[in-house]
């Protein structure tokens, strides 16, 4: 029902204290905003419209719906994907999917329809090391070939450029820092990076597939680089490898570059609807100590008493219990008392207590 608001993606901006929050609703405490879009911040504890405005359908009147949110925190470029037309800001035609630049306040719509596909919820988006991936429905007008498997996966790239004339950045030979800014040119000229550019191409080596695709995920660890990719009856993950060719036994031999790989991790063991995926990397469990040998306990108990029963007889005849011993078998009168030595630090030999009176 259109009554029922929806909160279908979150977005945190740690460097503004900013929640992003994308779905299906139109107001605040009874108050109308321009739908789909708003924010909440963590300093004024408020939740307001959002800055970049709404998303509705060509008919102004009609909302649209947010269904996926990324921020690229370097670039601090928030990624919108949805059911929508338009942008209400600028009332700029936009097909499902465009990037608001937070600090310039500046939509640009990513639409394409060489590479479209249609959202099924909320985790079909994903900002990755190598761009931003969308996974969904191909559409009729897309560069899709494969229409047996078309649920693919598209891959939009940015790079940023200066606006001077001649000096945008040649992909294959100018190089990027880890912020986006171009280092060189191709004729080692140092460039200020202002403006994205935006293009989008197929996942490479991804054979796209007959049913939904729901998730994508990033890896990390042991994983790092690695995207896993979920649908209906559909689990697998995609990475840059290397060829590797045996050169003994002990050492491979990296064969050329790394080249893009996906590979199935289902296995005819997974079957349904994947919805999500989350990475757990188990603890490291130290493994539990050899049992002793049970001679060798045997061994160590019967030392061990051997010890406890000489401490016990040398105490039983210890110089002082011996006189005891001695006195009662020799039959002397026990009123002879105990050596006055024993109490007292004189120079007294062997006297009884009834001779000192």
């Amino acid at each position: 029902s259109w009554c029922t608001v929806t909160i279908m993606a979150l977005a945190w901006d740690p460097k503004r204290s900013q929640l992003h929050i994308a779905g299906k609703f139109n107001a605040i405490n009874g108050r109308n905003i321009p739908a789909g879009l708003a924010i909440y911040d963590e300093t004024t504890k408020r939740l307001v419209a959002h800055p970049a405005g709404g998303l509705s359908m060509v008919n102004v009147t009609e909302d649209g719906v947010g269904t996926s949110l990324q921020l690229d925190e370097k670039r601090e470029m928030l990624y919108v994907m949805g059911s929508f037309e338009r942008l209400t800001a600028t009332n700029e035609i936009c097909f499902g999917i465009a990037a608001y630049d937070i600090v310039k306040n500046k939509w640009t719509c990513l639409a394409d329809s060489k590479h479209t596909v249609l959202p099924l919820g909320a985790g079909n988006m994903l900002l990755t090391p190598y761009g931003l991936m969308v996974c969904g429905l191909t559409t009729n007008s897309s560069t899709w070939i494969d229409r047996s498997r078309p649920y693919s996966i598209a891959l939009l790239q940015s790079t940023l450029y200066d606006e001077k004339p001649n000096t945008r950045p040649n992909p294959v030979v100018d190089r990027f820092d880890d912020a986006g800014r171009l280092e060189q040119d191709s004729n080692g000229t140092s460039l200020t990076p202002r403006e994205p550019v935006f293009s989008w191409s197929w996942l490479p080596s991804f054979p796209g597939h007959d049913e939904p695709l729901h998730v994508l995920s990033n890896g990390f660890a042991e994983y790092k680089g690695t995207v896993f990719i979920g649908g209906d009856n559909f689990v697998s993950k995609w990475s840059y490898q290397h060829k590797l060719e045996p050169q003994n036994m002990n050492n491979m031999k990296l064969l050329g570059s790394a080249r893009p790989v996906t590979t199935d991790l289902r296995r005819g063991h997974v079957s349904g609807s994947i919805r999500t995926i989350s990475q757990l990397i188990p603890p490291k469990h130290n493994p539990p100590p050899a049992p002793k040998p049970v001679l060798s306990r045997i061994i160590a108990y019967c030392i061990a008493l051997s010890a406890l029963i000489a401490v016990l007889i040398a105490i039983v005849f210890s110089k002082k219990m011996n006189h005891v011993v001695v006195s009662i078998l020799s039959g002397e009168n026990g009123s002879s008392g105990i050596p006055l030595e024993s109490l007292t630090y004189t120079s007294i030999q062997s006297t009884s207590v009834a001779e000192a009176y």
